[in-house]
């Protein structure tokens, strides 16, 4: 593996860390509002929206389980922190060439271990993440409810939307803090979370002002 791919792995993450946001605010405005289910009630309209509402739930919850499981073939955090140790020279070789271009030597080396042990920190982060109620409700939703059909969904505990929430939440703290290190991007994620609260609301808006006209 070049070091390249492993920055090309992060940059895909930081992508999809921008889709599950969009997503999470979307979702909000669409199930915290109740103006739009005023609006809509017992209505044809009505069908249209809740089924619009249930995909963007569902969306959300499958790029969240996307982002975080493990497969060898995509790029997620899980794949992500099995690569880290596996090629933990090449990473720290790609990291102190890059600061090497700003700082000196000392202080490039120095960057380097912090940067690697923010790295471990962010996989220790990652695993008590999966062992968490946050992640396992966030699974069998994926597993029983949307990519497959439980028989008896009674049984089933699904994620409250403050699951979902929360796991977005800690994700994106994972990503932006291996983002940080590996790519030195630190401007965070909090403006395109506040772009797309402001573009859930517009949209939201919009919906309910082409109801009452």
């Amino acid at each position: 593996m070049e070091f390249s791919e492993v920055e090309n792995l992060v940059q895909s993450l930081v992508g999809q860390t921008e889709v599950a946001i969009s997503l999470k605010q979307l979702c909000k405005r669409l199930n915290s509002d109740k103006r739009a289910e005023l609006a809509y009630y017992n209505t044809y309209a009505g069908h249209g929206f809740i089924l619009t509402r249930s995909s963007v739930d569902y969306a959300f919850a499958l790029s969240l389980t996307r982002m975080n499981e493990y497969r060898s073939d995509v790029s997620s955090l899980g794949r992500f922190f099995t690569v880290f140790p596996e090629n933990l020279e090449l990473i720290e070789s790609g990291i102190l060439e890059r600061r090497l271009k700003w700082v000196d030597e000392t202080e490039a080396r120095t960057d380097t271990e912090q940067h690697l042990r923010e790295i471990e920190e962010a996989s220790i982060m990652h695993g008590e993440l999966l062992d968490s109620h946050l992640w396992s409700r966030t699974v069998t939703l994926r597993n029983k409810h949307i990519a497959h059909s439980a028989i008896d969904r009674k049984k089933i505990q699904l994620p409250k939307y403050e699951y979902l929430y929360a796991l977005c939440d800690k994700t994106v703290e994972i990503v932006q803090q291996v983002a940080s290190a590996l790519l030195g991007l630190g401007a965070g994620f909090s403006e395109h979370e506040e772009i797309w609260d402001m573009y859930s609301e517009e949209f939201f808006d919009s919906m309910i002002v082409r109801r009452d006209t």
